[in-house]
């Protein structure tokens, strides 16, 4: 078994939450952690100089250093005033390029794994009726009570298996027959709205 909430991607999503609910809630007597834990993370990698230096002055939010960061926390809040939080989670993963930059802490597929499978609990907690503010607070309880969510990350070791993933989780895998279930049902029209890439040339 592996650790999981103490493990620095699942930190920084932590903390990126909590960024949110700051700017949200308008909670900013409680911005210097989080933001010091974002700003130094793997995700952002700020200058100690910058950050100790916007700490001092008090101007975390209007310094242009930061800018980029809070602009995108911003966007994030709006985008969960109308969204649930698995999609506020999924969100928060294509905004800062959790997926992609999981390469700058080391073992790639474990890295994703854990950022899954955080979806998957948020998903779950969903269902009773969690909220922004309740996963926030359910995550500041296991650290309080230095617990942990249960993870495993055993894989079979048979070749003649079926393996079951997201698409995230199966970048950079290869099989020779793949299923792609409900494949059958109508495209969400809401995706039609996300940014997408077109060459002339390519496509």
């Amino acid at each position: 078994d592996e650790e999981f909430v103490y493990s620095n991607e699942i930190y920084v999503v932590r903390n990126l939450l909590k960024l949110i609910d700051v700017v949200k809630n308008n909670k900013f007597s409680e911005l210097v952690y989080p933001f010091i834990s974002v700003a130094r993370s793997y995700v952002c990698k700020f200058s100690d100089n910058d950050i100790f230096k916007s700490v001092t002055e008090n101007n975390i939010l209007n310094n242009p250093v930061f800018s980029e960061l809070f602009d995108k926390i911003r966007k994030l809040v709006l985008f969960s005033k109308e969204n649930s939080l698995s999609s506020l989670v999924l969100e928060l993963y294509k905004e800062f390029n959790l997926y992609e930059k999981s390469i700058l802490i080391g073992n790639v597929e474990l890295v994703n794994k854990k950022l899954d499978y955080i979806v998957d609990v948020v998903c779950n907690l969903e269902k009773i009726g969690y909220h922004l503010e309740d996963f926030i607070e359910y995550f500041d309880n296991l650290f309080d009570k230095k617990l942990d969510i249960k993870f495993s990350n055993k894989e079979e070791t048979e070749d003649n298996a079926v393996h079951v993933m997201s698409v995230h989780y199966s970048k950079g895998l290869e099989y020779p027959i793949c299923y792609f279930p409900t494949l059958y049902k109508k495209f969400n029209k809401k995706e039609l709205n996300d940014r997408f890439l077109f060459n002339r040339n390519y496509g």
